[in-house]
């Protein structure tokens, strides 16, 4: 086991170093506390921060990948449909839903 000695109220170790061994923190000092409790706030909000931030990367990928389905379905469809395009009921339908989903997305 690996002790590590600081006049430090609150030592910063690299990553390396910690996983060598246990930090012990002798100091009882109120700024001493308060920076370890700051600490300890601050890794768990920050947490918090980054899961929010993972679940809106994702919603945006998965929006933009609805969106690109939909484009995709009605050029499909615009294509398939000739010269006729106001009388296609497919397309007014996926155009109708393709509205509905990006007032839904914004």
């Amino acid at each position: 086991m690996l002790y590590i000695f600081s006049e430090l109220s609150s030592p910063h170790f690299s990553p390396e170093v910690q996983q060598l061994g246990v930090v012990l923190n002798f100091t009882v000092t109120s700024e001493g506390l308060e920076q370890q409790l700051l600490s300890v706030v601050c890794k768990h909000e920050s947490a918090k921060e980054e899961q929010e931030r993972e679940k809106l990367a994702k919603q945006n990928i998965e929006f933009n990948q609805q969106r690109r389905r939909i484009m995709n379905d009605i050029l499909d469809t615009l294509r398939t449909s000739g010269s006729e395009i106001l009388e296609s009921d497919d397309l007014v339908e996926k155009l109708g839903d393709s509205q509905k989903v990006t007032q839904d997305i914004t």
